[in-house]
């Protein structure tokens, strides 16, 4: 329900379903197994209490509804600010992300409520179907672990690993940077012949801030790849004064250089209309006119095919004085395989030799999947968004949970937990590019940080939040109105959420090891900071966030001697 409610509602927005919308939807179904798990969980104690069963659920939906609101309206913020600040397909991965939140939030709360009671209500639902099948899981999540006493040698070593991960985001320089944040050029190829990507890299290495990366080839819909060989993407700063068109074209050359016998090549074919004559827009009398249907290999656009019969008959080697363009209300910006060009001459046989000479110049063309350039000014503008979403996403976290929890505190101790998040996500991004060489056949690549890494620190953010306002709430709870917060109440309050903790924890690394396997090169850098968000997510709301309070605590209350806490 929550997919179909999802997908309407981009319907009715007419939204486009790009690949990272698609995979905040992916990430959206893994994110809203966990109220539902928070709700199961409070069901089960309610009932290991004690409790009857429709008293269990009923305690259980009320227990569970302030965590599941808090942990959602911070994830719904920084979809928000995401939408606010990124580029379109970011904007596309926001909306996804907000409207399930929403949307599982209705549907956890609410739709699964009534299914609850109406089962309850009519005999369909005992405790036996509740209870797990098998007795011996019945005790899971009744655990005794002393994380307060773990708490400084896992923070030691946390540390000891983000002080790694920075040396090495700083050793890397400017060249951490993707091209979205410091202008430059990517190129992605596929290559007819097999190339190791330490070929790859050393070919280029003169290429300033050079990044490798291999890319999941694409599958056509017998499911076998539509190519037999690597693929890779290149990116590479561009140099100070020179323009990225300009220096995209470098790139290229130098590719064509190194690898011209192992790229793919385009091929061109034609077949000649009869002599017709046309009245041209604004024209008094007609034009003759003969068409040639041209038929690539692979898709080109209608812009770079009209420059190659231009630039053949302005070289006088074939033709003289023909005028070609494309067919009225052609979008000659568009890729594809088949064009028609219109050339003015009524001489079937200059028009050959036009497009014979043509299919020359095609065929000596390498071709390239995808390139794309970013100049220095947007890449400036960028960078800053970028900076102030993830500064912005943190103040609005602070102050959402300083007015839930009635005390700064709270905010603080969690915000200490995200910025331990981010600083170790992107130190391991920092170390991938010495890591890519050795684990590449675990999809590492020489991650760079992009607008696609904003966007994962920003929804690891609102993941790991999650974590910690469940821990908190539990806190709170626990505590009750006892003016003291213990290392006894954090230990307790953290064993009663591990159970929950790891069941959703999985549910959803499991849907980022998805999409960073499977998602394709757009979105392998967000899955990649998603998959280590998740981990280091779940571990800084135990080992972080909790003793951080609980050390706040305990210095405000040694201050004030009537609130000390023990």
């Amino acid at each position: 329900m929550n997919l179909v409610m999802i997908m309407s509602a981009m319907i009715a927005m007419r939204a486009a379903f790009t690949l990272p919308g698609l995979a905040g939807l992916v990430l959206t179904v893994g994110m809203a197994v966990d109220a539902n798990i928070l709700i199961f969980e409070r069901i089960r104690e309610e009932l290991n209490g004690g409790a009857a069963l429709r008293m269990a659920v009923r305690n259980g939906y009320q227990r569970a509804f302030t965590a599941i609101f808090d942990s959602n309206i911070t994830t719904m913020l920084t979809a928000w600010i995401l939408y606010l600040v990124g580029s379109e397909q970011i904007k596309s991965f926001a909306v996804t992300l907000f409207l399930g939140v929403l949307f599982s939030m209705f549907t956890a709360t609410y739709v699964c409520r009534v299914i609850f009671e109406t089962c309850e209500k009519n005999g369909w639902l005992t405790k036996r179907c509740v209870y797990p099948i098998l007795p011996g899981l019945k005790p899971i999540g009744r655990y005794n672990f002393d994380f307060y006493a773990m708490s400084k040698k896992a923070a030691a070593i946390s540390c000891a690993l983000i002080l790694v991960g920075l040396i090495a985001v700083g050793a890397r320089g400017k060249g951490i940077f993707d091209v979205d944040f410091v202008g430059g050029v990517e190129v992605q190829t596929v290559f007819t012949e097999p190339v190791e990507i330490s070929e790859v890299r050393a070919n280029l290495s003169d290429l300033p801030d050079l990044a490798v990366g291999e890319l999941t080839l694409a599958k056509d819909s017998s499911g076998a790849p539509v190519a037999e060989h690597s693929c890779y993407s290149i990116s590479a700063s561009c140099p100070p004064g020179v323009e990225t068109s300009d220096f995209e074209k470098d790139v290229q050359k130098l590719m064509k250089e190194k690898f011209a016998e192992k790229m793919p090549r385009y091929a061109m074919e034609f077949t000649l209309g009869e002599p017709q004559d046309v009245l041209l827009p604004g024209a008094a009398e007609p034009t003759t006119q003969i068409a040639v249907d041209v038929k690539l290999n692979r898709p080109m656009s209608g812009e770079v095919v009209l420059g190659y019969f231009e630039d053949v008959q302005k070289s006088g080697e074939s033709a003289d004085a023909l005028v070609v363009s494309l067919p009225q209300g052609v979008d000659a910006s568009a890729s594809q395989k088949e064009w028609t060009v219109a050339v003015n001459a009524d001489d079937k046989a200059k028009v050959e030799s036009l497009a014979q000479t043509v299919a020359a110049q095609v065929a000596e063309e390498v071709a390239f999947e995808a390139s794309s350039s970013i100049g220095s000014s947007v890449a400036g503008y960028a960078r800053v968004q970028g900076m102030l979403a993830i500064f912005g996403s943190l103040l609005c976290i602070v102050a959402y949970l300083w007015l839930r929890f009635k005390r700064a505190i709270f905010g603080v101790s969690a915000v200490v937990g995200l910025i331990h998040d981010v600083l170790f996500t992107l130190g391991l991004i920092g170390l991938s590019y010495w890591l890519a060489p050795f684990l590449g056949f675990l999809g590492i690549n020489q991650f760079k940080i992009g607008l696609a890494t904003v966007a994962a620190f920003l929804t690891l953010i609102g993941y790991s939040l999650n974590d910690t306002i469940i821990l908190f709430d539990r806190i709170r709870e626990v505590r009750g109105k006892s003016e003291a917060l213990t290392k006894e109440i954090i230990n307790r309050a953290t064993n009663e959420c591990l159970s929950r903790t790891l069941l959703t924890s999985l549910t959803t690394l499991f849907t980022a090891l998805v999409l960073y396997a499977f998602g394709g090169a757009g979105i392998h850098t967000f899955a990649f900071a998603m998959c280590v968000g998740v981990i280091v997510g779940t571990f800084s709301s135990i080992f972080i966030c909790a003793p951080f309070l609980l050390w706040l605590l305990s210095r405000r209350a040694s201050k004030t001697p009537s609130n000390r806490v023990q």
